[in-house]
């Protein structure tokens, strides 16, 4: 048995799964495209093809993986002006934020799919479940910490754009079915002066 299966997220939007290598539990992004190579004693042992853990070992109980693939989107396009707090995508505007100090800086970012439930969110749970999902800007290596650049729900923290809790919902639905053909992305998004 070897087929492409599609990871199904639990009401937060994420996959728990076991990584084979040591047996942690991983949170891995609802909708992610794996490669499911057997089952065995009711697990599913697949390695996802995009995201952060692209290529890594996990098993999950039978039931997690789907064989439908979900709709997703072309490419995300996001424009975000940092001076009228005003992020646009296809769905509409939302009100979005910078920090003052150390500003996402201008330019067109690569949105990455989210890598791990960030606890910040924690506390906006109760405006969104999907406020620990974040998505990296940038082409490389996700950084955590104060470092981070990231597009996220609430507050403004380090150099990120922080969306609006009453929006936030809407654009990750959109974006976590948004896809470029890298395994990595969703889209871009363009901080304009």
């Amino acid at each position: 048995m070897s087929e492409t299966r599609y990871a199904s997220g639990g009401p937060d939007g994420w996959l728990r799964a076991r990584r084979e290598v040591d047996g942690d539990v991983v949170c891995l992004p609802e909708y992610l495209q794996v490669h499911l190579t057997h089952t065995q004693a009711g697990r599913h042992h697949f390695t996802p093809l995009e995201g952060a853990c692209t290529g890594v070992h996990f098993s999950v109980k039978a039931g997690h993986l789907h064989k439908a693939r979900p709709e997703y989107r072309c490419a995300a396009h996001l424009r975000f002006h940092p001076g009228f707090e005003i992020l646009q995508y296809p769905a509409g505007e939302i009100r979005a934020v910078t920090c003052g100090e150390r500003p996402i800086p201008v330019g067109v970012h690569p949105i990455q799919l989210p890598d791990v439930p960030h606890d910040e969110g924690r506390q906006h749970l109760e405006q969104s479940a999907y406020a620990k999902n974040w998505f990296c800007l940038g082409d490389g290596k996700a950084v955590h910490g104060p470092d981070g650049r990231y597009l996220r729900a609430g507050q403004v923290g380090g150099p990120c754009i922080a969306v609006d809790l009453r929006g936030w919902t809407a654009l990750y639905r959109y974006l976590i079915l948004c896809r470029t053909g890298d395994g990595r992305t969703v889209g871009t998004i363009d901080v304009v002066r």
